[in-house]
């Protein structure tokens, strides 16, 4: 434990886009519901398992130091193999395998010959294949998934939850262990024998440890549990998310990369297809993963705005910016709004198609003078009709494919398997 008894627990999440969904929200629900009655000196901090990120964070030496590494998220191992990987996310939100010698890396990046974590928790399929890298960082225990098993994710939030809410109240690692998969083993909702069978997957690492001890602060009533979520845009037009962003993986792969290499895309398509849902996730995204703080991300609607003028007016006051007038030529209104910028923007400009229409060169004049802009903004567009410009690469948006749009029609709908 930290020197002041509190106990720190660095809670990694990985969901990449080409990869089934581990839904963070639902495990931040679900960790504060477990432990909303437990008094106890502990903060959970949420983070995207993204490699660098993580170095990033583990680097700084003005932090807390933490207790307990959490993994959620995919595990893989071959066939035959000894050792598997687990999986971390890139930039573009594809997968990032981590052999055990690269998480060992990412999650030392100092190389601190003191262990940092006395704790591992790594809820992922096969990730006792890479329990070697948390036993090289020093951990004296880990709880994961044995090495040739899958593991179904409800059985593993349910497994994490009582495990914390015992651990937190005293409980030794063994007792922790112990009391989560008898959570998995009665879970009601996965059925007798399956939930037998789900819980017995579960091992605590190393074979023969000395198990019957707590890493964390003994137990007192003073102190609260604090967990600390992932960023997230929470205003106006945010507030409505679908259940699932189900169908679009591929498509916000594509406008990242475009992102990632010129700081700007074009989502251009028909009317209805999606472009301003598929704008706004990929803000989600962005902020979720600490590119962008929520304060620094402007959505404006374009669809009644008459002139560029009203657009740098409204991009100046959705970033609080302060302009007390601005010039009559364009290029020179550009410019101040460019300069005048806060760094780490993001714009989301949606329906642009009016003004590409009624002001094209005028409107591709702004865009482009403040993709230049030394602040270097980050701008997705969103328009039925083409920029036509070089600085920002269009992507082409089609509607949802048959099966994607059943798909997505049936999570909408809440049916059940039979129906």
């Amino acid at each position: 434990m930290t020197a002041n008894g509190h106990t720190h627990v660095l809670f990694l999440v990985s969901s990449p886009l080409s990869a089934d969904p581990v839904e963070a929200d639902r495990a931040v629900e679900g960790l504060t519901r477990a432990l909303s009655g437990v008094r106890a000196p502990a903060t959970f901090t949420f983070q995207v398992a993204e490699a660098g990120a993580v170095q990033a964070l583990l680097a700084d030496g003005n932090r807390p130091r933490f207790d307990v590494v959490h993994y959620l998220g995919h595990g893989y191992k071959p066939e035959e193999a000894r050792e598997g990987y687990l999986i971390f996310e890139d930039s573009e939100g594809d997968v990032h395998p981590l052999e055990p010698d690269d998480v060992y890396l990412v999650l030392n990046p100092r190389m601190d010959p003191a262990p940092e974590f006395r704790l591992a928790v790594v809820m992922a399929c096969h990730s006792e294949s890479v329990a070697a890298a948390f036993l090289s960082l020093g951990v004296r225990h880990v709880v994961a998934v044995e090495a040739d098993a899958t593991v179904l994710l409800h059985a593993v939030q349910t497994f994490f939850s009582r495990f914390y809410q015992v651990l937190l109240t005293g409980g030794t690692v063994r007792a922790a262990f112990t009391a989560g998969r008898s959570a998995v083993a009665l879970d009601p909702v996965l059925g007798k024998e399956r939930a037998r069978e789900e819980a017995r997957k579960f091992v605590l690492l190393p074979e023969g440890g000395d198990h019957d001890v707590s890493p964390v602060k003994p137990h007192s009533a003073q102190g609260e549990v604090r967990v600390h979520p992932l960023p997230a845009l929470t205003a106006p037009p945010f507030t409505l998310r679908p259940a699932r962003f189900l169908g679009r993986e591929e498509e916000m792969r594509g406008v990242l990369r475009a992102l990632n290499r010129q700081r700007a895309v074009l989502i251009h398509g028909a009317s209805g297809v999606g472009k301003t849902e598929l704008a706004k996730e990929v803000a989600r995204w962005l902020v979720a993963r600490r590119r962008f703080a929520p304060e620094r991300v402007a959505f404006l609607s374009l669809a009644h705005v008459e002139n560029v003028a009203h657009v740098r007016q409204a991009v100046a006051g959705a970033l609080g910016m302060h302009v007390d007038s601005w010039p009559e030529d364009h290029a020179r209104a550009n410019a101040l709004l460019a300069t005048s910028l806060p760094p780490c923007t993001l714009l989301v400009l949606d329906e642009a198609e009016h003004l590409v229409q009624g002001e094209g060169k005028v409107f591709r004049d702004l865009v482009e003078t403040l993709v230049a802009s030394e602040a270097r903004p980050w701008l997705v567009i969103t328009s039925q009709k083409d920029v036509n410009s070089a600085h920002v690469p269009r992507y082409p948006l089609r509607r949802l494919s048959p099966d994607a749009a059943l798909e997505l029609f049936v999570v909408e709908a809440g049916l059940v398997e039979e129906e």
